[in-house]
């Protein structure tokens, strides 16, 4: 019996020494290692030692430890209730690789789009209301209208024959140069006041040069130019820029789009370059006519004189023969047939008059006929024109509705608040990890 009760005793002696070093251990740590909170260290120090009990001599069971977690003091057998419990910090120093941080945090992105949605979601609400507002503004007051009239050239031999000769190459490129010609002579100054002349004739011509520059290009002007006068020095310079001249590739086909302020100058406008084009073509063929007449009857009246010449001096011959004729009949003497020598001369001269005056009507012949001939030629120079369908007044307006507008504006004011939202993350992110890695050097 004396040596059991001593050999309890010795046992629980011995478990009180262990929990007061297990005691002191923990008072060494919450000294060693603060918790963010004063208190808590305090009250872990004010734990009272434990009165010795018998303890079961069982080892302790093995705690495998995984390489990324850090090795821990065991908590007090007090359990969670304990005032010291999950107060211990690792007594492992943490891996330097542990607090670098990505450059975009995505979690945190989603955290802050999640708490400021509805911020987002009214902002850009009112930047496509006000997008919205804007564009229903600007097209009530500068609506810019567009119509269009569809023309088939058909050019000339010449002309095709000087784009093979002269350009050469690949047969889509000479139709191209032949359509930039036509271009050029569509927009030229005939046949765009001829243009201007028929579309408003019945009315005035409206002021299409303030209408047709929008608040930027005027801004982008001033800019580059300063203050520039409204009035243009060229009085045709508005209509010019109001049209635009499209065709389609390997083809003469060719549209003619006019751009204007009212639906039905638009398509007016549009319609009388056609016409003012078919008019000069027509007004230029007459030209080339009547100066192909006009060199034609100058050679033929310089044949009718050269023929009126020698018709009068065949008169004067035929009278110079007449009187030698008798006196050769009469078989004469050898004075009367001297005298009749120079009629001889005569009949030779007379006769090749005649031949003379056959080659000159001969030659008006041919000039009439050559005449002819050209004239149904001039008839297919080419550049004549046909409509494929004529320009109607339009009834809704140029550019986009206002609401793709304002959709528009929504998309880009949310786009531009996710970009900045990306890049403060990012910066953030690296000013935080060049700060640690200076802290560490």
């Amino acid at each position: 019996m004396k040596k059991s009760r001593s050999s309890l005793f010795d046992r629980s002696n011995e478990t009180a020494a262990l929990a007061d070093k297990a005691a002191a251990l923990r008072i060494q740590a919450a000294r060693a290692y603060p918790a963010p909170d004063a208190a808590a260290n305090r009250a872990a120090e004010a734990v009272p030692l434990r009165a010795p009990q018998p303890v079961a001599n069982r080892p302790p069971k093995p705690v495998a430890n995984r390489p990324s977690e850090p090795v821990a003091l065991r908590p007090p057998a007090g359990g969670e209730t304990s005032p010291a419990a999950g107060r211990f910090p690792p007594l492992a120093p943490p891996d330097d690789r542990a607090g670098d941080e990505p450059l975009f945090d995505f979690g945190g992105f989603l955290a802050w789009f999640n708490r400021a949605k509805l911020w987002i979601a009214l902002s850009c609400a009112a930047v496509g209301l006000a997008g919205f507002l804007m564009a229903r503004q600007d097209m009530q007051s500068s609506p810019v209208f567009t119509s269009a009239t569809d023309i088939q050239i058909f050019p000339g031999d010449l002309q095709l024959e000087f784009a093979r000769k002269a350009l050469g190459g690949s047969r889509d490129a000479q139709t191209a140069s032949v359509v930039r010609s036509l271009t050029e002579e569509l927009t030229g100054d005939g046949v765009l006041a001829r243009a201007v002349e028929i579309a408003f004739a019945e009315r005035p011509a409206p002021e299409v040069a303030a209408k047709r520059k929008g608040p930027l290009s005027r801004w982008s002007e001033w800019l580059n130019y300063g203050q520039l006068p409204e009035a243009a020095a060229d009085p045709l310079a508005p209509y010019r820029e109001a049209l635009t001249i499209d065709s389609i590739d390997g083809s003469f086909v060719m549209r003619i789009s006019a751009s204007m302020g009212d639906p039905q100058s638009a398509a007016d406008l549009a319609n009388a370059v056609y016409a003012a084009y078919s008019e000069r073509r027509m007004a230029a063929r007459d030209e080339a006519r009547e100066a192909l007449r006009a060199s034609y009857a100058a050679k033929i009246e310089d044949a009718r004189e050269e023929l009126d010449a020698l018709i009068r001096r065949e008169i004067e011959l035929d009278r110079e023969v007449a009187p030698a004729a008798p006196v050769a009949a009469a078989g004469a003497g050898a004075a009367a047939a001297v005298a009749a020598a120079p009629s001889v001369k005569a009949v030779a001269e007379l006769r090749a008059n005649l031949q003379n005056q056959d080659a000159l009507v001969r030659s008006i012949g041919a000039l009439r006929s050559e005449l002819v001939t050209r004239e149904i030629d001039n008839t297919n120079l080419g550049g004549d024109a046909s409509v494929l369908r004529r320009a109607v007044p339009p009834v809704v307006p140029d550019g986009a509705t206002p609401l793709m507008t304002g959709f528009a504006y929504a998309v880009g004011f949310f786009l531009f608040l996710i970009g900045v939202l990306v890049l403060g993350s990012s910066g953030s992110a690296l000013a935080r990890r060049m700060t640690k890695a200076g802290a560490k050097r």
